[in-house]
């Protein structure tokens, strides 16, 4: 990564990864390699950014905070609504985390589920200055 010089003083990391992880060991490994180069190469402190969908956004969130990162969640859809998405023992993993997040913004208040996950993804990739994708 050589262009660390080029990122601002509190450069953020976004994330974008799948529902279902098949392999929880390997994604966790690979993010966590991400994470450290980024912090190691990097300059300033770091942001997570992503949203706490179960899955690899779990395992990106829970990382990131074991790491010590600041993390800002982005929301499709406000939390009530959102909760539909998940099994309750999921959304009880996602809540817990939420708790920790030091930002939480929500995308979209109305309008079409799918538009909202759109939204929610784009949001990502645009307030990011670097993206981990898994």
């Amino acid at each position: 990564m050589r262009a660390s010089a080029q990122l601002p003083l509190f450069p953020v990391v976004g994330f974008s990864g799948r529902r279902h992880v098949h392999d929880s060991t390997a994604a966790v490994q690979a993010v966590r390699a991400a994470l450290g180069a980024l912090r190691r190469e990097g300059t300033g402190e770091w942001i997570a950014l992503s949203s706490v969908a179960a899955g690899a956004d779990v395992l990106f969130a829970q990382e990131a905070l074991a790491m010590h990162l600041a993390w800002h969640a982005l929301l499709p859809m406000p939390p009530m609504e959102f909760r539909h998405d998940f099994s309750p023992d999921e959304w009880k993993v996602s809540e817990s985390l939420l708790s920790e997040a030091e930002q939480v913004e929500v995308i979209g208040e109305t309008g079409a589920r799918d538009d909202a996950y759109l939204d929610d993804g784009l949001e990502t990739v645009n307030g990011s200055d670097v993206l981990v994708a898994l």
